[in-house]
């Protein structure tokens, strides 16, 4: 029986570990001796299509590169200043 209030007794002080948001570290967060472990919504999601960005099939060149690339960093960092996470999206995935 000492054992089984020993457990009991332990596991009422074990403390859970709860983040605020993602990639903050786990803190304690404890209320009134009741554990609250906080849910985060996932933030929302845009799709970036690269294609999109580009009016050419191919780039052959290094300016043709360079603007490319500036006009997806735009895009990708215009995303994620609107508080949205992005991720790309190929033609292969929607079935083309």
């Amino acid at each position: 029986m000492d054992m089984i209030s020993a457990a009991l007794s332990a596991a009422a002080k074990a403390k859970t570990l709860a983040v605020k948001s993602p990639g903050d570290t786990p803190t304690v967060m404890q209320a009134e001796s009741v554990l609250v472990t906080p849910i985060i919504p996932p933030r929302q999601a845009k799709a970036i299509r690269a294609a999109d960005l580009s009016s050419k099939l191919y780039l052959e060149t290094e300016s043709e590169v360079d603007d490319y690339l500036s006009k997806l960093k735009t895009e990708l960092l215009a995303v994620i200043a609107a508080g949205q996470r992005a991720y790309s999206i190929n033609l292969q995935d929607v079935g083309y």
